[in-house]
């Protein structure tokens, strides 16, 4: 389809104010043709727009086609949209646009996943629970920066130290890292360091014994995963 010219809108303009067509080519430098053809589409619609139906007919998306790919769609919904265009010998472009914008359908891959049902979940709840509770009162190491010593004080020290000056190689560094660490009151890294092991070997000691405190009280259970056959065989 061609597009269409630009001094549509002119020509109609004098064309209204009594220029005569062959005046309009001369003075707008278009041809004689597109002159004429322009004032008889403005007497014939009464604007500049085109005709209805201007440009090439579609030839492969028509009515036909669409139904019969709603028909297929119906049987069987899963048909892939490659396997459909080569039996009705259309491009998968095609296919797709037959799909989103005249049927109005949207592909979607089907994924696996577990059927939680409200006993399922409060099943699984309770086993969170039990797996808690076997773990309670297990001390682990600290490992978070601003709660160990040596990282948010003794390195503080060492760092503004060796870092002073910039280091050119890692052996400098080093050797400035170490030069720092022996410069290092004992008395200072006593009383650091002291309080903190203290405080946490307390604490692993109350969690032991409350650890082996549970494990007295508790009665010894099993989880069984096997179903009712199982069951039935234990009551058995």
């Amino acid at each position: 389809m061609t597009k269409p010219s630009a001094h549509r809108n002119s020509i109609i303009q004098l064309h209204k104010g009594g220029t005569r067509a062959i005046d309009i080519s001369k003075r707008l430098k278009v041809s004689k043709k597109l002159v004429s053809t322009t004032i008889a589409r403005f007497k014939e619609l009464g604007t500049n727009f085109d005709r209805k139906g201007r440009g090439n007919k579609r030839s492969v998306i028509n009515k036909a086609i669409i139904k019969k790919v709603r028909d297929r769609v119906r049987l069987n919904p899963f048909r892939p949209v490659r396997k459909m265009a080569s039996q009705l010998k259309v491009s998968k472009s095609s296919m797709g646009r037959i799909l989103r914008n005249h049927l109005h359908f949207k592909a979607y891959k089907l994924r696996k996943a577990q059927l939680l049902t409200d006993a399922v979940k409060k099943k699984r709840e309770q086993r969170a629970k039990d797996i808690r509770q076997r773990f309670n009162g297990i001390d682990h190491r600290i490992s978070i920066p601003d709660l160990n010593p040596m990282d948010f004080s003794v390195w503080s020290v060492l760092e503004s130290q060796a870092c002073a000056k910039s280091h050119k190689t890692v052996e400098s560094l080093k050797k400035a890292l170490q030069k720092a660490w022996e410069a290092i009151d004992p008395q200072y890294l006593l009383a650091t360091l002291a309080d903190q092991y203290e405080k946490a070997a307390k604490n692993k000691s109350n969690g032991n014994e409350e650890k082996t405190k549970n494990i007295k009280e508790e009665p010894k259970t099993d989880i069984w995963h096997g179903g009712r056959k199982a069951k039935r065989r234990l009551e058995e």
